[in-house]
C-alpha cells in the first residue's frame, strides 16, 4: 500500500519583535543625518534592524515613520523647555539652552535642526509634514522665547517682535550648522544676540514715558 505524503502549508513569515522606542530613535537621527528624500527603506531597515515586513507592520509606509520622527525630536525638546513664569532670569535661561545645544560635545554635530531641515526639505513637495514641522518650530522657538520676553518685562508687543527675531536668528544658525561652520562661531551669534536683548530689557525699565 503506497503512504499518502501530506504536505504542510508553508507558514507565512510573521514581522519580528524589536524594540520600537530604540528603532524610532535610529529612524530619528537617520532622517535628521540624511533627510526625507536621500533615506532610503533599505537605509532605514539596517539602521532600526527590522525586515521589511516589520517595517511596514509598525509604522505603515515611510512617511508615517518620518512623521512619527518629527513628534519624537519635538518631544524631546519641548521636554527640557523649563516654566518660564518661575525663572528669575529668563533670558539667561533662554542663553543657556541654545548655548548648550550648540556645544561641541553634543552628539549629531552639523546635523542642524531637523524641523527646519525639514521644513526646507518639504517645501513645494508635502505641505502637510512641511506645516506641522513649522508648526513644532514655532511652539519650541518663536512661542517659547516670547513668554521669556514677556517675562523678562517687555511689552506684548516688544515680546512679539523680539521673538520674531529670535526665530530669524536661530533659523539662520541651524542652517549654518549644517553647514559646518564651527559651533564656536555659533555660539559667539548666540551670546551676541541675547547680550543685544538685556540691553534692550535693561532700557525699556529705565524709560519712564512723560
Amino acid at each position: 500500500m503506497m503512504k499518502t505524503i501530506v504536505k504542510g502549508k508553508k507558514s507565512m513569515a510573521r514581522p519580528r519583535k524589536f524594540d520600537k522606542d530604540l528603532a524610532l530613535k535610529a529612524a530619528m537621527h537617520l532622517f535628521w543625518r540624511k533627510g526625507y528624500h536621500t533615506t532610503s527603506l533599505d537605509d532605514l531597515c539596517e539602521a532600526m534592524h527590522i525586515n521589511r515586513s516589520s517595517f511596514y507592520a509598525a509604522y505603515v509606509d515611510k512617511r508615517t515613520l518620518f512623521q512619527s520622527c518629527m513628534d519624537l525630536y519635538f518631544d524631546g525638546f519641548n521636554s527640557r523647555l523649563p516654566v518660564v513664569a518661575e525663572l528669575e532670569n529668563p533670558l539667561e535661561v533662554l542663553r543657556a539652552l541654545h548655548i548648550k545645544v550648540m556645544a561641541d560635545d553634543v552628539p549629531n554635530v552639523f546635523y542642524g535642526c531637523l524641523l527646519v531641515n525639514s521644513v526646507l526639505e518639504m517645501a513645494d513637495v508635502d505641505e502637510d509634514v512641511r506645516h506641522s514641522a513649522q508648526l513644532k518650530w514655532k511652539h519650541l522657538v518663536e512661542d517659547f522665547s516670547r513668554e521669556v520676553f514677556l517675562r523678562a518685562g517687555l511689552t506684548p508687543d516688544q515680546a512679539q517682535a523680539f521673538s520674531k527675531h529670535f526665530d530669524t536668528v536661530i533659523s539662520g544658525i541651524t542652517v549654518l550648522d549644517r553647514k559646518h561652520v564651527p559651533r564656536s562661531e555659533l555660539r559667539a551669534i548666540i551670546n551676541q544676540t541675547f547680550d543685544f536683548f538685556q540691553l534692550a530689557v535693561s532700557a525699556n525699565k529705565q524709560y519712564v514715558p512723560l
